[in-house]
This record gives structure tokens, C-alpha cells and sequence, in this order.
């Protein structure tokens, strides 16, 4: 135990959320004192790190500032600890609420090294990171570029033998290893899975609202790929998809024309058109697009 409270004394100065005025002497005294390459940059983390989980909103312009500095004053600093630091820079931007400057940092992260190069061991990814910042402007350019930024990730991933999504890979959609049948029986499982949760009840009335409501709730820790299994995602988003069928035929009009595997299905609207919820549901989910803008592009032209 004594061993253990004097390592933890001596990394203190770099481990700890102090920043006055003698832990910042003392910091700065440390690192000029290290000739490591790699064991300064993790100071430089480290500290920027327990200054900015100390959740004290004066301490996070100096926990940037220190990612700045590891980014100058590490000599040969590797490509894939730059792209690390850019990438930190950004969280710890976006936590500010400056989104142009969490985007731009990722975009310096993505440059800095290519994702073959990385390492991506129970971490996000500046692609991931930054898909979901071009998904929020609402734009089809930015959800069109999200989109790539996230199939060169998953791509990237099945070359070391992940599952690669695809629309396709949800067939047969499968509830208790039973494919459903019938449309409606798999967007139930949306309604069941979800509606005791606080203010989610409008799950029963299938309209955009309730849309807008599973928009909200998937954010943060709750995003479908971060919370759930990837066996369970692939029913989920075909489960996803018909709910989205099922607010498109309330909202605009139609019916089912059903098929098998389930998966092909559409809503044929009033005047004629076929759309593909289950390709919007994918997209919900493994691009993690918003749901109501996705019902909007379905019946734009209904």
C-alpha cells in the first residue's frame, strides 16, 4: 500500500486536476525534463485529460491548451498520436459547444492519419465523430459525406474481420430466430421495446412526432450502435424500418405491399409511388441519420 500512495504521489503532477499556479510550475518543469517522445505526449494527455473530467468549466480552455502543446512540443510526434490529440481536441471542443472547431479538429484527426494506420481499440473513431456533426446541419451534402465517412470506417473494420452493414445482411428479419411476416409485427416491436420509457407513449400514435421522439431519445449513450449489440442491430433496424413504414402509410397515406424476405417490402403510396422504409431504417441506425428527416425525404414527393 505505501508502494502504491508513493507511485500515486509521484505521477501526481500529471495525473491530478491541479492547475494553480505551482501545479502548473511544476508541470512545466516536468516536461522539460522529459526526453521521451512518447512519454511526454502522454503527460501532456494525461493532464489535459483529469483537467477536463474534473468537469470545471475554467479548467477546459487549459486542458485544450495543453493537447495544443503536446501537438508542438513532442519532437517527431507519430501520425496516430497526432490524429489522437486532434481527435481529443474535438471532443473537448464540442463539449465547449463550439461545433465548427470539434469539426474542424476531426477533419485535422482524419488527415493526420490514415485509418489503416490507427489504432481503434475500444475507442470512437474522428469519422464517426465527425458523420454525426455533419449529420445534425440537415443537409443531403453533409448526410451524403457522413455517410461515406462512415462506410470507410466499417469497411476499414471488415478488412480485420468485422461485419460489414448492409441492407441486405438484414434478411430475414428474425424475432426469438422466428422471421417475422407481416410488416406491422416487426414496427410493433419498436412500440414494445420503448414506450414505458418517460414521454414516449406517443410511440402509440405513429406520426412524425413520435419520430421526433426516437430522435431524441437515441443521442449520447443511447445511440442504437453504442447501446445495443451488433447481432441485436440488425433486427433492430429492420424493426426500426417498419415502424418508419408504418408513420409513413398514417402520415401520407398507403398501404404494405409485402414480400419475402421481409426486408423487401414497401409502402405503396396513395399515388402510386414505392418507397423503402427498410433502407431508412438502415440508415437510422448504421449512419445514425435522424429519423424524421429520413420520413421527410421518403414523402417529399407524395
Amino acid at each position: 500500500m505505501t508502494a502504491q500512495r508513493d507511485t500515486s504521489v509521484r505521477n501526481d503532477w500529471y495525473t491530478s486536476a491541479d492547475w494553480d499556479d505551482a501545479a502548473r510550475d511544476l508541470f512545466d518543469a516536468k516536461i522539460r525534463r522529459s526526453r521521451r517522445p512518447g512519454s511526454k505526449w502522454q503527460y501532456f494527455r494525461s493532464k489535459a485529460n483529469a483537467l477536463f473530467f474534473s468537469k470545471d468549466p475554467g479548467k477546459l480552455a487549459a486542458a485544450i491548451a495543453l493537447l495544443g502543446r503536446a501537438l508542438v512540443e513532442v519532437p517527431g510526434i507519430e501520425p496516430d498520436w497526432a490524429s489522437g490529440t486532434y481527435h481529443r481536441l474535438g471532443e473537448f471542443a464540442e463539449a465547449a459547444a463550439d461545433l465548427g472547431a470539434a469539426e474542424a479538429y476531426y477533419r485535422q484527426a482524419i488527415a493526420a492519419c490514415p485509418l489503416s494506420d490507427r489504432i481503434l481499440v475500444g475507442r470512437s473513431c474522428p469519422e464517426e465523430d465527425l458523420a454525426r456533426l455533419l449529420n445534425a446541419h440537415g443537409t443531403q451534402q453533409a448526410e451524403q459525406e457522413a455517410e461515406q465517412l462512415f462506410d470507410s470506417l466499417y469497411e476499414h473494420r471488415a478488412r480485420h474481420g468485422a461485419w460489414l452493414p448492409r441492407v441486405a445482411e438484414l434478411r430475414p428479419i428474425k424475432h426469438f430466430d422466428e422471421a417475422y411476416e407481416d410488416p406491422d409485427d416487426a414496427a410493433e416491436a419498436i412500440v414494445i421495446y420503448h414506450h414505458t420509457e418517460p414521454g414516449m407513449n406517443v410511440l402509440f400514435r405513429p406520426d412524425r412526432r413520435a419520430l421526433a421522439a426516437l430522435d431524441m431519445l437515441f443521442v449520447g449513450p443511447r445511440r442504437p450502435r453504442a447501446e445495443y449489440h451488433e447481432d441485436f442491430l440488425r433486427k433492430f433496424a429492420g424493426e426500426l424500418g417498419a415502424y418508419l413504414g408504418r408513420v409513413v402509410m398514417h402520415e401520407a397515406g398507403g398501404r404494405w405491399r409485402a414480400a419475402s424476405p421481409l426486408v423487401d417490402s414497401r409502402v405503396v403510396l396513395s399515388g402510386g409511388r414505392e418507397v423503402d422504409p427498410f433502407a431508412a431504417g438502415f440508415k437510422a441506425v448504421w449512419y445514425e441519420r435522424s429519423l424524421v428527416r429520413l420520413f421527410d425525404t421518403l414523402v417529399a414527393r407524395s
